[in-house]
């Protein structure tokens, strides 16, 4: 550590930004608003699938949350009275997809109007 030398009372620490973090006062120790991490586990984005873990995570407490087999992204929700509900998350929707086959006949029934 540097020192100043103050005749009569001995040695001196320097000050201002020769001061090591730790020997500062304790306002500049301290993590702001800005310097917390992100504390929250992965989460999905809007449009995305949760994963298991997610979703086990989600129902902590209220189910336990097991995989369906031979399906992608569903599971079976159990109660504590062994009543159980299937889930699968994301957006319900209305698919509205067409085949090939239905997308050139109707652009052919179009142009024969």
């Amino acid at each position: 550590m540097a020192y100043k030398q103050n005749p009569g009372r001995g040695p001196m620490m320097k000050t201002g930004r020769d001061i090591p973090l730790n020997m500062k006062s304790p306002a500049y120790m301290t993590d702001g608003p800005g310097d917390k991490k992100n504390t929250k586990k992965d989460t999905t984005k809007i449009g995305e699938i949760p994963s298991y873990e997610q979703v086990k995570e989600k129902f902590k407490g209220r189910y336990e949350v097991f995989p369906k087999k031979g399906k992608k992204n569903e599971y079976k929700l159990m109660d504590k009275s062994g009543h159980a509900v299937t889930y699968k998350p994301g957006k319900r929707v209305k698919d509205n997809s067409i085949t090939a086959k239905e997308a050139i006949q109707m652009e052919l029934n179009k142009k024969n109007k």
